[in-house]
C-alpha cells in the first residue's frame, strides 16, 4: 500500500504542479495548465532514512482529467488511475488490484490525492503556493504527512519533482523525452494480465 501511495503521490505531484494557479499563475504555468495530454520517460529514487536508495525507471502516459498510467520496466508493474478507480498490477505478486476512491473525501489521503489530479477546483483550498525562478513549492495545508512538493520546469515542461514527506524521506522523479499535446492510444492503457493472475477488489 505504501509503494501504492508513492505512486499515485508522484503522479498527483506533476498533476498538482499542472493545476496549482489560476490568479497566480506565470507564463510558463499558465501555459502547462492548458495541456491536454503528457507522456515522459522517467527516473525515479526513493530514498528513506538508514536505507539504500531504490531507483526504477518507466513511462507515464496522462490523459487530462480522464486517466493516467504509471508504468514501470523493472520490476514489471503498473499503476492505472481513473476516477473513483485505481489499478495496481504486480508481477512479482502475480496480483491485480482494483481500489474505489471517493475523490472527494477530505479524510481519505489517497481520495485526495487522486482527486487533486482530477479536479483541479480545491487545489488552492489544500496547498499553499510559492514560486520562484524555474520551481514550484507546494505546502499542503494539513494532512498526507508531506511536508512539500518541488517541481522544476523548463520552457513550459516539468522537468524534474522531489518531494520530501515528514519522516525524512525523499522522492525524485526526473522526466525526459517528454511529449505534450500528442495523441496518446487509448491501447497504451489496456493491459493484458498473463495466466495466473489474481484479482482483488477492494
Amino acid at each position: 500500500m505504501r509503494k501504492l501511495f508513492i505512486t499515485i503521490f508522484l503522479i498527483t505531484q506533476f498533476t498538482a504542479s499542472a493545476l496549482a494557479a489560476d490568479k497566480n499563475t506565470t507564463p510558463q504555468l499558465d501555459t502547462f495548465l492548458k495541456l491536454k495530454t503528457f507522456y515522459a520517460e522517467f527516473v525515479q529514487e526513493n530514498y528513506y532514512p538508514g536505507m539504500d536508495n531504490f531507483t526504477y525507471k518507466g513511462k507515464v502516459y496522462i490523459i487530462r482529467s480522464e486517466k493516467a498510467l504509471w508504468d514501470y520496466e523493472n520490476p514489471v508493474e503498473y499503476y492505472l488511475l481513473e476516477p473513483g478507480k485505481i489499478t495496481h498490477y504486480s508481477q512479482s505478486l502475480k496480483q491485480l488490484i482494483k481500489i474505489k476512491t471517493d475523490n472527494r473525501s477530505a479524510s481519505d489521503p489517497t481520495g485526495i490525492l487522486l482527486g487533486i489530479f482530477l479536479d483541479s477546483s480545491k487545489i488552492k483550498e489544500q496547498f499553499s503556493i510559492s514560486e520562484k525562478g524555474n520551481t514550484i513549492t507546494l505546502v499542503p495545508h494539513s494532512g498526507l504527512g508531506l511536508e512539500n512538493i518541488v517541481i522544476t520546469m523548463n520552457k513550459n515542461i516539468v522537468e524534474e519533482v522531489f518531494s520530501k514527506d515528514s519522516a525524512g524521506s525523499t522522492i525524485t522523479v526526473k522526466f525526459s523525452n517528454v511529449k505534450q499535446n500528442q495523441s496518446i492510444n487509448s491501447s497504451l492503457f489496456q493491459k493484458n494480465l498473463p495466466e495466473g493472475t489474481e484479482i482483488f477488489e477492494q
